[in-house]
């Protein structure tokens, strides 16, 4: 039987290192959650698993099909640690075995489940814990999970569409600005070679040319560390409150990116508060919940104002309607979801609508995008070539 060497921490911070012998690794996490520890490290012969104590964000796609496989498993009759067994042995995302292990081990000494995933809720989107929390109260965990598989899954597949429509503009600007360098560094030296040799007068935007490449050759490292002091003190701030807020409130006045951004953030929050309503978790903390899932600190901000106002006794559509973020439909929508007892489905389908609605716009963007950045392309090679060809074109007409 192999022997496993084991580091571990208790909840109460206290450490554990050891051997066991065990036939599987997950005999050896086991056995630590029987003890009230989770393991840090496990190693077999020098090889090491690395169990994170708080992985990083799980991709959204494993956790939308984890949450449908497991709401299937639990619909067809499976009892949970069995289907917790089967689903940490099949899949093939490592920081999601890893947490399913831990999991599994915890609802084999008597956790429930929610208390098991407590410890990784940073690792999953922000409503995932409540929905389990909801579905465990309810006794309706499969129709849950069922849910939250749902959601995850548009969400993931909007996520995806976002991505591509950056994909292109990103690589144009890549492309432009290595062409740019080249030209530059390499291109543009030579030229001058060829023209001091020649003795030839420059022309004054030749001689700007000139100088920008001098400048950039003899300073490259200063102009680079430049640049990353910059973008890192940038990334430092977006991060924070201010930061956060100044992002959002740029995103939704954009021209152009301002209503695509609206529409994503409406869908997100349509989506979310659906989900959460739709399994039993009362409107406030909904809010709460949905306010940390748009991803817009502007938004969020007016969600905590709505909390304060439902709290206070108002409807929730007399609360959204003083929202200049979320488009007139929503509140108006979520008065009739009110007035006829179906809020969730309601919210549901606007969701939908604006996913469909932020996709025709992501379209609309991607071919503005691409006659906009070739202009832009153009705009600022062609000068430059046109700085290195202006003494050739001037020593032309001279002989002639």
């Amino acid at each position: 039987m192999p022997k496993f060497t084991y580091n571990a921490i208790a909840s109460d911070g206290n450490q554990l290192q050891g051997t066991y012998m065990a036939s599987q690794k997950d005999d050896v996490a086991k056995m630590l959650h029987q003890k009230g520890y989770y393991p840090t490290d496990i190693k077999k012969d020098g090889v090491s698993w690395n169990v994170e104590l708080t992985p990083k964000k799980m991709k959204l796609k494993a956790v939308a099909r984890f949450c449908t496989q497991l709401s299937s498993m639990l619909h067809a009759g499976v009892p949970i640690s069995r289907a917790l067994d089967i689903l940490k042995t099949e899949t093939e995302y490592e920081p999601l075995r890893n947490i399913l292990t831990d999991v599994y081990g915890s609802i084999q000494t008597g956790s429930s489940l929610p208390d098991a995933f407590k410890p990784y809720s940073e690792s999953f989107p922000v409503f995932f814990h409540s929905m389990i929390t909801a579905g465990v109260t309810s006794g309706s965990l499969d129709l849950c999970l069922k849910r939250a598989g749902e959601a995850f899954t548009k969400s993931a597949k909007l996520n995806a569409r976002i991505k591509g429509a950056l994909i292109y503009p990103g690589v144009i600007l890549f492309v432009m600005s290595l062409l740019v360098i080249m030209l530059l560094t390499f291109i543009i030296p030579e030229f001058s070679q060829i023209y001091s040799d020649m003795g030839a007068e420059l022309p004054v935007w030749t001689l700007i040319v000139l100088g920008a490449s001098d400048f950039l050759i003899s300073n490259w490292i200063l102009l680079n560390l430049s640049v990353a002091a910059i973008v890192t003190t940038l990334v430092i701030y977006l991060k924070t409150d201010h930061g956060r807020m100044l992002k959002g409130t740029i995103a939704m006045n954009l021209p152009l990116i301002g209503p695509l951004s609206a529409k994503i953030c409406a869908s997100r929050f349509c989506r979310t508060l659906s989900s959460l309503t739709s399994a039993g978790v009362a409107l406030p903390e909904a809010l709460d919940i949905t306010a940390r899932s748009v991803v817009n600190a502007h938004l969020e901000e007016e969600v905590n104002m709505m909390i304060k106002d439902v709290s206070d006794g108002k409807d929730l559509s007399t609360a959204m309607e003083q929202s200049e973020d979320l488009p007139p439909l929503v509140s108006c929508v979520t008065k009739l979801g009110e007035e006829s007892g179906t809020l969730e489905e309601m919210l549901s389908q606007v969701a939908d609508y604006y996913e469909e609605e932020a996709d025709v716009a992501i379209q609309g963007m991607l071919a503005l995008f691409e006659p906009f950045m070739i202009l832009i392309m153009a705009a600022i090679v062609v000068p430059i070539l046109l700085a290195a060809l202006l003494p050739m074109f001037n020593m032309m007409d001279a002989l002639m």
